[in-house]
């Protein structure tokens, strides 16, 4: 990245997982002009089927998921987390019916 100015500190070599991400200029405490990578927030999750949003995930970054517990990440219930209520009792019913249609 090429920058005319002389007051804005590069580094010379970006890392590879940053190379994508838009960056910002940022001053810091000792006043100089760095180029900082824009911190993104994540989206609330979606149902697959009707993609409503999804209650009991929480809408944080990768790495903060991550530190959270297991329970604390999704419902604990089939299809949490993926499905929502609604649409789980839908598919269950069908695969309910279709199981008794194919056996009789």
């Amino acid at each position: 990245m090429w920058i005319s100015n002389p007051r804005i500190e590069v580094t010379a070599v970006v890392r590879p997982g940053l190379r994508g991400k838009p960056h910002k200029l940022v001053r810091t405490p000792g006043g100089r002009l760095v180029w900082r990578p824009v911190e993104f927030k994540r989206g609330e999750a979606k149902c697959a089927w009707c993609h409503g949003t999804l209650h009991g995930t929480p809408a944080l970054s990768k790495t903060e998921i991550r530190k959270l517990p297991k329970s604390s990440r999704r419902p604990e219930r089939p299809y949490g987390g993926y499905l929502c209520p609604r649409c789980l009792r839908i598919g269950l019913f069908h695969a309910v019916v279709r199981g008794q249609a194919e056996s009789s």
